[in-house]
């Protein structure tokens, strides 16, 4: 793809797809971007994904709506404010990268730790079209890149970069289900519709009590309230033919189409009781005539109880219904919009709050403080059966982990807890099926290979602040001293002594550095090499001088340059190499003497 972004390794590339169910997909992107560090490609067949993206804070940009400027001013001010920027395609299949433009929309974006590096961000901002100096910038930790496409394809280059997830429908859904996806996306964001039923709403509805019905409505209890048969106040009123109460109630907001457990609607039990009135109040109001019941498969025509009332079903125009209808649709619709956007920015004002006060317990070293806080979000989270509103894998504003800000700190009992604790706490858990974690778990796992904006592992930031009990309590469990960091350094690199300009050691790292030492010694493999070589390959530590300096990778080198240079014995042809001034003979004066036999 060029640019920042080197190209992929072909049948090398790790192609997997996770697939989740929507009510997975808050959970599976914080997994792609906190455990695995890559943003999203997200596969979205069922629509749902696409609709849950458009309610998250920052922008959503479809293919065809693409312009230099437009990206640009979405990626900035979603990178400044720690927002999400989605781009939504129907087919990545022969996508186009023309888009990606050096110093407004860099492809450096598809790599969340190429984006980070100073080089990058910074030509992104542009403080002549208004946006801050770039020393007064810091890109936020909380910014997340999106693609999002319909269809299964996804190119090879994006396998390499990005985490792909696909949404199925893991659901057996109803036609109720169906017809309300847009309730579900609420879920996610917390906004959900709460149903305070009464049946003394059903009731008042039944004698016609406005004054009684508003009273409870007031109380919280919901306009659609139903009894035991599924009956609503204006199912009631309808059938008692009470106008005003049938005109409160659509003032309200009621629905004229709800059925009872048999499939009889509003219009039907009027048309059934002969209440003439009734009838056309609730047809104006977008009432369906052509309602069935769901035993005898009569209709309201069918049941009608005067001719005066088919003559009405009979010469109504149906095409007004379903303009009331699709009106209705859209009202209830734009209800539970404003529902979400609103529930979503107060849950995200609500995060950050508590975002910082996890960070500050972390930097204070206050483990009880934090053991208490994180098992309040999951108290909450396990009462009202939704996504924990925070894990330990939260950020501060340079990305780093609380396990990093531990390690930082050389807390050695709180980097223990995180990275121990979500490994226990499901020990007693029988009610758990294989393979299942219980919300305590979920909001406590740590990932030991945690890295902040600029690629430093915890490993790395161990040796450099010369934690070591840290540092061998993280290699422990499973952290990877190897882990290079946007700068190309890593946890060996950084255990090196300090020299000065006349090699003299400045500043001693033969204490970390040992710990590094101790854990290869231990492990099942050393820079990747199988166990029956580890033996030999140790033997290179013990030429290291006291002040460190020919480091292993220096010495693997010059021996791989040897190895390049020479050619092995062989028992016929032209003999073994002959030696010029101490030196190996090159491939070329060989090549002159074995040209003719």
């Amino acid at each position: 793809m060029g640019g920042g972004v080197s190209q992929p390794q072909g049948d090398d590339i790790d192609k997997e797809v996770v697939e989740i169910g929507i009510k997975g997909l808050p959970e599976a992107i914080e997994q792609a971007i906190f455990v695995h560090e890559r943003y999203p490609v997200i596969i979205d067949p069922t629509g749902k994904a696409r609709m849950f993206l458009k309610y998250q804070l920052g922008s959503y940009i479809r293919h065809k709506e693409f312009s230099q400027t437009n990206l640009n001013r979405s990626l900035a001010g979603a990178l400044l404010h720690g927002k999400t920027l989605t781009v939504a395609f129907e087919d990545l299949n022969g996508i186009s990268y023309e888009f990606f433009e050096p110093g407004y929309f860099p492809k450096e974006v598809l790599n969340r730790a190429e984006l980070y590096k100073d080089g990058v961000w910074q030509t992104i901002f542009k403080p002549e079209e208004g946006d801050p100096c770039i020393e007064d910038i810091t890109p936020s930790p909380e910014f997340v890149f999106v693609l999002c496409t319909a269809s299964d394809f996804v190119p090879a280059e994006l396998f390499e970069y990005m985490r792909v997830i696909k949404v199925v429908d893991q659901d057996n859904k109803s036609d109720d289900q169906a017809d309300n996806e847009l309730e579900q996306i609420a879920g996610l964001y917390g906004a959900t519709e709460v149903i305070r039923n009464s049946t003394a709403v059903v009731e008042a509805g039944f004698d016609g009590d406005i004054e009684e019905l508003s009273s409870l409505v007031e109380k919280g209890y919901h306009i659609e309230s139903r009894d035991g048969r599924k009956h609503t106040a204006l199912s009631e009123a309808a059938c008692q033919g009470h106008i005003p109460m049938i005109q409160h109630l659509i003032s309200q907001g009621a629905d004229p189409n709800t059925a009872n457990d048999t499939g009889r609607t509003p219009v039907w039990r009027s048309c059934f009781n002969g209440h003439m009135e009734a009838v056309k109040v609730l047809l104006e109001a977008g009432g369906d005539p052509d309602c069935r019941d769901n035993t005898s498969m009569e209709t309201a025509y069918d049941v009608a109880k005067t001719d005066e009332i088919r003559e009405l079903i009979g010469g109504w125009d149906r095409s007004i219904t379903e303009k009331l209808k699709e009106k209705r649709r859209q009202e209830i619709q734009a209800s539970a919009e404003a529902r979400i956007r609103t529930s979503a920015e107060r849950e995200e004002l609500a995060r950050q709050k508590l975002r910082c006060e996890a960070v500050e317990l972390a930097t204070a070293k206050d483990l009880p403080g934090l053991k208490e806080f994180f098992n309040t979000i999951v108290s909450e989270a396990e009462q009202t059966s939704t996504k924990p509103r925070l894990t330990v894998e939260c950020r501060n504003n340079t990305g780093q982990s609380l396990l990093s800000i531990a390690t930082q700190n050389n807390d050695v009992p709180m980097v223990e807890f995180l990275l121990t604790h979500w490994k226990t706490c499901d020990m007693d858990r029988w009610d758990l099926s294989e393979g299942e974690m219980s919300v305590e778990a979920k909001v406590y796992k740590t990932n030991p290979n945690s890295r902040d904006l600029k690629g430093w592992s915890c490993a790395c930031i161990a040796v450099f602040h010369d934690s070591r009990a840290a540092l061998a309590l993280l290699l422990e469990h499973g952290a990877d001293p190897n882990l290079r960091s946007s700068y190309n350094k890593n946890a060996w690199d950084l255990a090196k002594d300090e020299l000065d300009a006349a090699e003299k050691v400045v500043r001693s790292r033969k204490e970390i550095r040992q710990v590094l030492i101790d854990h290869d010694n231990s492990s099942a493999t050393l820079f990747g090499r199988s166990s029956s070589q580890q033996a030999k390959e140790c033997n290179m530590y013990k030429d290291l001088g006291e002040d460190g300096s020919p480091i292993v990778m220096q010495q693997e080198m010059e021996k791989e340059m040897q190895g390049s240079t020479s050619k092995p014995a062989s028992n016929k042809g032209k003999g073994k190499p002959t030696k010029k001034d101490g030196k190996k003979e090159s491939s070329v004066s060989k090549k002159k003497k074995g040209g003719k036999k």
